[in-house]
């Protein structure tokens, strides 16, 4: 006897699930900051191209029992990428590289 395939709410993720678009070709950055960052967007280019307001949001998270405040991008297609702050042409711009199937994680610079 088969099951029914599962209804759109059965597929649902959590309210505090994150999608990744991890793939072959395609990875995710995770950038943890501090609290002062909390509600800020950083903005992410391929290394050397325009910035085209591609942003996440910093955002609190809740890990196990810790919390901890970083921004997402997901299902980036593999390269190099630029990392600042949103909207602010100086300051800290961080260099993350991708790889296809993986998530990179780096901590902002000063958190």
């Amino acid at each position: 006897m088969h099951s029914p395939p599962p209804s759109d709410a059965d597929r649902s993720l959590p309210a505090d699930s994150i999608f990744l678009g991890i793939s072959p070709d395609r990875g995710t950055a995770i950038i943890f900051t501090d609290e002062a960052l909390d509600g800020s967007e950083l903005e992410i280019r391929r290394a050397g191209g325009p910035w085209a307001g591609i942003r996440a949001g910093v955002e609190r998270h809740h890990v196990k029992e810790v919390v901890c405040f970083a921004a997402v991008f997901p299902g980036l297609a593999v390269g190099d990428y630029q990392v600042r702050v949103g909207g602010f042409h100086f300051g800290d711009q961080v260099h993350l590289p991708i790889d296809g199937g993986q998530v990179t994680e780096i901590t902002w610079p000063g958190s």
